[in-house]
């Protein structure tokens, strides 16, 4: 049996009120990007219909995980957030978001988080270009994953496809020490010295991403472009990126490392490594680890004079 502590008619309140269409807290499951990807690619198209432009599928007993690389993701029951949001630009607002800026979409989700865990009292910032890092440990991991629906028809009655993403969170929440699956991580009840409430996490989460999420599309899917009151979504990302002035080691799919200063990151959302006096722009695809030069887990810009 699962441990899940969330209950899905207060969930699903809490998140209709934000724009969600639909909301599934499982008591356990595999992973719920597979569970996201399994109704999203329905051939029925009915059923893709009721996830409307935003949805999500959560859990605080996900027994198959996987992250970026596809390693596996796995904690025990009750300890930590699982949360894949379903984005489809193309059912509501964001019909006018180029397909080429889904990918800031991760970036959307990692400063919600970010948002939720300080205001829970937790010191984290960003470590490009999917983790949450607080203590000097990792905290969170988000992963985005594009996927092209199965084709309809539109109104003119030909052949169309659409592409949709989802975006997943995994928090590390209500961990003890000794059960960290790594040295390199931490949960926030190391952190704080006591536990916290998933479901409200996971209904502040949603409420930040659609808030988030709203901004990015009122700024027509521009990474430089303030909207909805916030900053723009780049200036965010140099803001509270800690990996800015670091200097980093890329180890590449074909072998190599390659060593620099983390510089700055470009309005595709690449980082900027400088190496050898040329600055190389990197995307996510382009690289397999980044790590500090050291050899040490985390590359940190250095103090402030």
């Amino acid at each position: 049996m699962g441990n899940n502590t969330m209950n899905q008619e207060r969930v699903h309140n809490a998140a209709e009120q934000h724009g969600y269409s639909t909301v599934r807290v499982l008591e356990y499951t595999g992973s719920t990007n597979d569970d996201a990807r399994q109704v999203l690619t329905d051939p029925n198209p009915s059923v893709r219909e009721q996830l409307g432009e935003l949805s999500v599928f959560a859990t605080d007993d996900q027994r198959a995980g996987h992250g970026r690389l596809d390693r596996a993701w796995v904690t025990p029951p009750g300890t930590a957030l699982a949360a894949t949001v379903v984005v489809r630009p193309h059912a509501g607002i964001g019909q006018g978001l180029a397909p080429e800026n889904y990918h800031w979409l991760t970036l959307i989700m990692g400063l919600s988080v970010r948002e939720v865990l300080r205001e829970l009292g937790v010191d984290c910032d960003l470590k490009w270009p999917n983790d949450l890092i607080a203590g000097g440990k990792k905290c969170c991991g988000v992963l985005a994953q594009l996927i092209l629906e199965p084709a309809g028809t539109n109104p003119a009655g030909t052949a169309a496809t659409s592409m949709s993403v989802l975006v997943g969170a995994g928090i590390n929440l209500n961990m003890l020490e000794e059960q960290l699956p790594t040295e390199t991580a931490t949960s926030t009840r190391v952190l704080l010295g006591h536990t916290v409430d998933t479901e409200q996490v996971l209904t502040h989460l949603l409420e930040v991403f659609a808030r988030r999420y709203r901004a990015f599309c009122s700024a027509g899917g521009d990474p430089e472009s303030p909207g909805g009151g916030e900053p723009s979504l780049l200036q965010q990302a140099r803001e509270h990126t800690l990996t800015l002035g670091a200097h980093v080691a890329m180890h590449l799919p074909d072998g190599r490392v390659i060593t620099g200063t983390a510089e700055d990151i470009d309005d595709q959302g690449r980082i900027l490594v400088r190496s050898d006096g040329a600055l190389t722009a990197y995307s996510v695809g382009d690289i397999e680890h980044l790590r500090a030069a050291d050899g040490s887990y985390l590359a940190t810009r250095p103090p402030q004079a």
